[in-house]
């Protein structure tokens, strides 16, 4: 169970600096309209979040 909890924390770390990443690169680099990028990253931050729960739990 502890490595399950270390895999679960961990994983969404690497989500969340994912979702900082396409927020910086698509609004401040791209200078894209704010609810599109946002939009966007929601849909691969919970694709993500999907895998790596698959990933932990199988």
């Amino acid at each position: 169970m502890l490595k399950e909890s270390i895999s679960f924390f961990t994983l969404r770390g690497a989500s969340l600096l994912a979702d900082t990443a396409i927020l910086f690169v698509g609004l401040t680099l791209l200078k894209g309209s704010p609810i599109i990028v946002k939009i966007i990253d929601q849909i691969v931050v919970i694709a993500l979040n999907y895998v790596f729960s698959k990933h932990i739990f199988a």
